[in-house]
């Protein structure tokens, strides 16, 4: 037992925050949501170009779940490459706890948000650069970018 505890916790050490983005449809998973697929992506590992994936073909659109410590940053584009010009959303974790953002254009546009935590979900903020369907559209995933 001792030798799996020092053969994971490094594994375990690298791996502190997450973004998980579940593409969702109503009407093939049922009303919970909960049967979707979901591509992970850790932190310090920007993806310029996550479509070539089945997950981003499907119908559907994308919610997202934020592991790791307060401060915790990541943004979402709506293109390939972080071209802003379909929309972005910043995160930013405020508390440890795993936030979950069910609807990711519930914000205000071009405004920092903060959201309280709930039962379900830490405390956040959040920058919207709103774009049509922005939420069926996410194709690129970088953390902690400051330029916002």
């Amino acid at each position: 037992m001792f030798l799996l505890a020092i053969w994971v916790a490094p594994l375990l050490a690298g791996q502190e925050a997450e973004l998980k983005l579940w593409k969702r449809n109503k009407y093939l998973y049922g009303p919970c949501g909960h049967c979707s697929y979901f591509q992970g992506f850790y932190i310090g590992r920007d993806r310029s170009d996550f479509t070539e994936y089945s997950l981003y073909n499907m119908d559907g659109y994308y919610t997202a779940e934020l592991t790791g410590p307060a401060e915790t940053a990541v943004t979402l584009y709506g293109r390939r490459n972080f071209v802003e010009d379909h929309g972005y959303l910043v995160i930013v974790k405020e508390d440890d706890r795993l936030v979950e953002v069910l609807d990711l254009e519930a914000f205000p546009n071009e405004k920092w948000t903060s959201v309280p935590a709930t039962k379900i979900s830490g405390a956040y903020r959040s920058y919207l650069k709103a774009y049509p369907l922005f939420a069926r559209s996410v194709a690129s995933v970088a953390w902690k970018n400051n330029a916002h």
